[in-house]
């Protein structure tokens, strides 16, 4: 079960798992929440970070982000279905405009 998590993580990045996170607490799914925060913690990431601080460090990089951006809810409908949760179960809508 937590290959699925962290191969989710690895590739769709902490922003998609935060909020997978958050979708899993809100539907009492405990299990995959201690999952989660074990591999934020193996990690060493904020499960607190928000999409503006994403952004803000795209910007301190002197990237402008827009792709991953504009591709997040992308990017969490794919994560959600690779770990096996409902494809239109949540979306990421606090983003700052490019």
């Amino acid at each position: 079960m937590k290959t699925k998590f962290e191969r989710a993580l690895i590739i769709y990045g902490s922003q998609v798992m935060t909020a997978i996170f958050q979708y899993a607490l809100k539907t009492e799914r405990y299990e995959d929440c201690a999952i989660i925060k074990a591999l934020f913690e193996k990690y060493h990431l904020d499960i607190d970070t928000s999409v503006e601080d994403y952004q803000a460090h795209f910007w301190q990089m002197g990237l402008s982000g827009r792709i991953a951006v504009s591709n997040l809810n992308e990017y969490l409908t794919k994560a959600l279905v690779m770990v096996g949760y409902p494809h239109d179960a949540i979306r990421i809508e606090r983003c700052i405009p490019l």
